[in-house]
């Protein structure tokens, strides 16, 4: 086989992975607000702070895996058809990041009761 198709081979492993990965932080999410109703019913008097020490690792992991596909956009960009198009998916995959960071940021320091404006 060719290089380049044991290439994209290894792309859709790791792809495989990633989405395995996805779904282990979905579940964990799941967790996660289980932990916050366990302490709203008066269950669990640490379930908020468990739960949001897990989305904060989970958001982590997040932008990790789209730093993952950022750096892959930007490795196969002379593999793309229209230099326009590929131009905007890494622009697509930067904004990404961005958004990853301002999520986990609001997540470490945001209040616990949300912010109402009249």
């Amino acid at each position: 086989m060719s290089s380049r198709i044991l290439e994209k081979l290894k792309g859709l492993k790791i792809s495989d992975i990633i989405f395995i990965i996805f779904i282990i932080i979905s579940i964990s999410g799941i967790y996660a607000n289980h932990l916050e109703r366990k302490e709203l019913k008066g269950i669990d008097s640490k379930g908020k702070e468990k739960a949001k020490s897990i989305r904060i690792v989970l958001l982590i992991v997040g932008l990790l895996i789209y730093i993952y596909f950022l750096q892959d956009k930007i490795r196969n960009k002379d593999d793309e058809v229209s230099e326009f198009i590929n131009n905007l998916d890494i622009l697509a995959s930067i904004l990404f990041v961005l958004g990853g960071i301002l999520f986990i940021y609001v997540e470490y320091k945001g209040e616990d009761d949300a912010i109402i404006l009249e």
